[in-house]
């Protein structure tokens, strides 16, 4: 993946983790835009502040949606949450101080939140829809 854009590639169907995945991804592709430079760069450090703070309310949501429902793997989904969102917190530092966020830190971003989803995020997903569709 070369850009940062949503997709129905990546369509969990789990709808409120698909549109936390939607609105972290166009936060994502702001960046993208902000971090090929002009006016936009200033922007930066706003946009890494606002994907870490929905990056840290998805993960929480979700992770109590995987305590709730027995997740067997929550432990190790957890793990890829805490390194993504360290990852996104280094990146608002350095903002934070000044230092250029460039597009290809921002496209390697991109791409491991979408192996997240499609690794992670689609066993979570093929876990809670047969409970989700036994309890409608």
């Amino acid at each position: 993946m070369t850009t940062a854009t949503w997709s129905d590639a990546l369509v969990t169907g789990i709808a409120d983790i698909d549109r936390y995945h939607q609105h972290l991804f166009a936060v994502v592709e702001e960046l993208r835009f902000a971090s090929q430079g002009g006016t936009q760069r200033a922007l930066t450090g706003d946009l890494l502040e606002r994907l870490l703070a929905g990056t840290m309310e998805h993960f929480a949501e979700e992770e109590a949606e995987m305590a709730t429902a027995g997740y067997p793997d929550l432990e190790i989904h957890h793990a890829a949450h805490e390194a993504f969102s360290d990852e996104v917190a280094r990146l608002f530092q350095a903002a934070v101080n000044g230092e250029l966020v460039a597009t290809p830190t921002v496209l390697a971003m991109a791409k491991r939140l979408v192996d997240h989803v499609l690794t992670h995020d689609r066993l979570l997903a093929a876990y809670l829809r047969p409970r989700q569709a036994a309890t409608a």
